[in-house]
């Protein structure tokens, strides 16, 4: 049986392979995560989470190989930087409840993740400019509950997903823009209590929508006939929204 290992050291700098999970967890001390610039394959997931006093992860420069990348639950990060070799993840990342993360400055080489992508309860987060090359989601995205992201244009290079598309509790999100690349076929797209959203052309190039389409409570929301809609009519549940956006009437007459 291949051990995960439980990181509370200062360095690890000579560590380049390890054959199960890498867990960085529970350390009420722990400042900084860096360095680990020699790991190059991770046979399991890589997950940092519930280190109380956690400020900035940085480093992993070497890293090529994980089956997924977990940074959860550290309530005082302000900064994810580095990790810079990573083209491919064979997993998940999920990065949430990180009450005061403000940045995400990492992952800039990361073009595919072979998993679903999350983004939750990130409260402060403004820069996420590190996962601008992102081209292919092969399951789904989820952003939710973060409440100083005004756009998804580090998502302007995301052609395709494989999975549902999840939007919810975004306060300053104010436009779907960076997902005009989008070509694909979508089972599930949820779109709630984005307070500030004000259209969402952005889905526009969407293929199709397998299941349904669900637009609910996004107070400014109005003029929703674009393409997508209007071709998937029969699939969309929408209300409490702006005007000429809160019912199956105000869809089709857009549409006509």
């Amino acid at each position: 049986m291949m051990a995960s290992i439980v990181w509370a050291a200062e360095s690890l700098n000579n560590l380049n392979y390890i054959g199960g999970n890498f867990q960085i967890t529970r350390n009420p001390s722990l400042l900084e995560v860096k360095g680990i610039d020699a790991l190059e394959t991770v046979n399991g997931e890589i997950i940092i989470d519930n280190n109380e006093q956690l400020l900035l992860i940085k480093g992993f420069n070497s890293l090529t190989q994980t089956n997924g990348f977990n940074i959860n639950n550290n309530n005082k990060l302000l900064e994810i930087n580095e990790i810079n070799n990573l083209g491919v993840l064979n997993g998940n990342l999920s990065i949430a409840y990180n009450g005061n993360l403000e940045r995400i400055l990492g992952f800039v080489e990361l073009k595919l993740i072979n998993g679903s992508f999350w983004l939750s309860d990130l409260y402060k987060l403004t820069n996420i400019s590190g996962l601008s090359k992102i081209e292919q989601i092969e399951d789904g995205i989820g952003i939710k509950e973060n409440y100083k992201i005004s756009n998804v244009d580090f998502f302007e290079r995301l052609t395709h997903i494989n999975g549902d598309l999840y939007l919810v509790g975004n306060y300053l999100l104010q436009n779907l823009n960076g997902f005009n690349n989008l070509n694909s076929e979508i089972s599930y797209v949820t779109i709630e209590r984005n307070n500030s959203l004000i259209n969402i052309e952005g889905l526009q190039n969407i293929n199709s929508i397998k299941e349904s389409l669900r637009i609910h409570n996004n107070a400014i929301l109005s003029n929703c006939s674009i393409s997508l809609l209007c071709n998937n009519i029969n699939l969309i549940d929408v209300s409490d929204n702006g005007i000429n956006c809160s019912s199956y009437q105000d869809i089709e007459a857009g549409c006509n």
